[in-house]
C-alpha cells in the first residue's frame, strides 16, 4: 500500500483561507510595496542611488588602472627592444 504524501498540504489549506494581494518587495529592506512602486520610501531609493554611484566610480577607477597598466607595458616593451 502506498500512501501519497503531500509536502505542502498545510500550506495549501492556509492559502485557501487567506488572500494574498498582488504586491512586490522593496529590494533594500524587503518590505511589501504596491506593484506600481519600486521602493518603500525615499530612504531606500537614496540607498540604491548611492550604491549605483559608488559602483560607477569603482568601474571607472578599474578601467583607468587597466589603461595605465596596458600603456606602461606597451611603453616598456617598445623602450626595451
Amino acid at each position: 500500500m502506498s500512501k501519497k504524501s503531500y509536502k505542502f498540504d498545510k500550506l495549501k489549506d492556509t492559502e485557501t483561507s487567506s488572500t494574498v494581494y498582488p504586491h512586490k518587495h522593496c529590494p533594500v529592506c524587503n518590505r511589501m510595496v504596491d506593484p506600481g512602486e519600486e521602493y518603500c520610501s525615499e530612504e531606500c531609493q537614496d540607498v540604491v542611488k548611492k550604491r549605483d554611484k559608488k559602483g560607477k566610480i569603482r568601474t571607472f577607477i578599474m578601467i583607468g588602472v587597466a589603461v595605465v597598466a596596458m600603456a606602461t607595458i606597451l611603453i616598456l616593451t617598445l623602450v626595451l627592444q
